[in-house]
C-alpha cells in the first residue's frame, strides 16, 4: 500500500484516507486525495513534488510545457499501484480573457500519442529509475 504519512492537508496532523486504486465507485477518500494532488499543480516544482510524496507517490516527473503554451505545467506521479496525471488549469486573470477571446478548435491530435506515453512511463519511467528528471520538450 502506499505511505500514506506526512502533513498534506493544511497543517492537519491526520493524513487522509487511503486512496482505493481498485474502486470503480465514487469514492471520497480518492475524491480528496485526487483534489489534493490538483492543488499541487499550482505549486513550484519541489513542492509539488513533496506534496505528491507526502499522499505516498514518492515517483515524480515534473512537465513543462511553457515553450509551446505559456505557463502551461504538471507532473505524473505514481507509487507500485497506480500513477496520476496532472495539469495547472488557468491561474491568472489575464489567462482567463485569452481563454475567453480563444477560437474552438479540436484537440484529437492531443490524444493520438496516449497509448505510447503510458507504455513509456510504465516501460522506462517508472522501472528504469528516471524518477524525478524533469520532462522537457526543450
Amino acid at each position: 500500500m502506499a505511505n500514506n504519512t506526512g502533513s498534506t492537508n493544511g497543517g492537519n496532523p491526520d493524513p487522509p484516507p487511503p486512496f482505493e486504486p481498485q474502486t470503480v465507485k465514487f469514492s471520497a477518500a480518492n475524491a480528496l486525495r485526487l483534489s489534493m494532488l490538483a492543488n499541487a499543480a499550482y505549486l513550484e516544482e519541489e513542492e509539488a513534488k513533496t506534496a505528491a510524496n507526502n499522499l505516498g507517490l514518492p515517483n515524480f516527473i515534473w512537465i513543462d510545457l511553457s515553450d509551446q503554451i505559456d505557463n502551461l505545467y504538471g507532473f505524473v506521479a505514481g507509487c507500485s499501484e497506480y500513477a496520476v496525471l496532472f495539469f495547472r488549469g488557468t491561474a491568472k486573470f489575464q489567462d482567463w480573457m485569452t481563454n475567453v477571446n480563444a477560437a474552438p478548435a479540436r484537440f484529437s491530435w492531443f490524444f493520438e500519442g496516449a497509448r505510447e506515453v503510458v507504455k513509456c512511463i510504465r516501460a522506462s519511467h517508472w522501472r528504469c529509475g528516471i524518477h524525478g528528471r524533469r520532462l522537457q520538450t526543450r
